[in-house]
């Protein structure tokens, strides 16, 4: 299928590449169809394009690409959501909030991504159990 995107314009997505957020991302809970574009010159980072609204794209990276020893257990409730079980072939991102300079930009460590590469579903995950945040620094504190 062909999507008209604000920031790439119109693009081709395959049905394959489609990941359904059946509950949407926080606060954009409308949106529920999206697609990741990988951009060879953004290194780890990638885009969660919407494809339900042109103008919403999220920066996302694998949280592990930062931060080497995050570990996400889902819950069973956001296991069963995208159709998965403890041990699926899973893939999980973190969403990026760019601030106006490189030091003040964040990951969404708190409530991460995680779709199931089989299903093609996704859910953002409120993790409780967590010592991480919404704003953990992309750039990590080496004496922290």
């Amino acid at each position: 299928m062909q999507v008209s995107t604000t920031r790439f314009g119109l693009i081709e997505v395959a049905d394959e590449e489609v990941i359904l957020f059946p509950e949407g991302l926080y606060g954009f809970e409308k949106q529920k169809r999206y697609v990741v574009i990988d951009q060879e010159e953004a290194g780890p980072f990638r885009m969660l394009q919407s494809l339900d609204e042109p103008a919403l794209t999220f920066v996302v990276v694998d949280p592990v690409a930062i931060y080497a020893d995050f570990k996400i257990e889902p819950s069973t409730e956001d296991l069963a959501l995208i159709d998965a079980t403890k041990g699926a072939d899973l893939a999980q991102m973190a969403i990026v909030t760019l601030g106006r300079r490189l030091e003040e930009a964040t990951l969404n460590l708190g409530a991460p991504l995680i779709v199931n590469r089989i299903s093609h579903k996704g859910v953002q995950a409120v993790l409780n159990d967590t010592d991480y945040t919404t704003k953990e620094p992309l750039i990590p504190d080496p004496e922290a």
